[in-house]
């Protein structure tokens, strides 16, 4: 499954200014898998060590929905530390470890 530049774009510009600069940024969900319905949302993971560490608070801390649609649906942001990323069970997380589609790579400030 593929993401059109364009689309991109709106994601990032979303994302950047509201989550850490050092962020990965990751397309997961139905719209990564292919599964997506022409209303589904867009489902983005924001990886940075700046984010919850706590299981219990991922879901409730630090998610943004976006108030315009981009190709039928909103944006619904997620940010979440590494470490959740790589361990954590719940189905939200295997899914972007398996069909996650990275749209922005982590940035190193100096």
């Amino acid at each position: 499954m593929g993401i059109g530049e364009d689309t991109k774009k709106l994601i990032l510009d979303f994302v950047n200014g509201r989550f850490p600069d050092d962020s990965e940024v990751w397309l997961t969900g139905s719209r990564a898998i292919g599964t997506n319905r022409p209303d589904s949302d867009w489902d983005v993971l924001i990886v940075s060590e700046h984010c919850p560490k706590k299981r219990e608070v991922v879901f409730s801390y630090a998610t943004q929905i976006s108030q315009f649609l981009v190709d039928g649906g909103p944006i619904e942001a997620v940010c979440v530390h590494p470490d959740i990323l790589a361990s954590d069970p719940r189905q939200y997380f295997v899914d972007c470890r398996k069909h996650g589609i990275k749209l922005q790579i982590k940035t190193v400030n100096d």
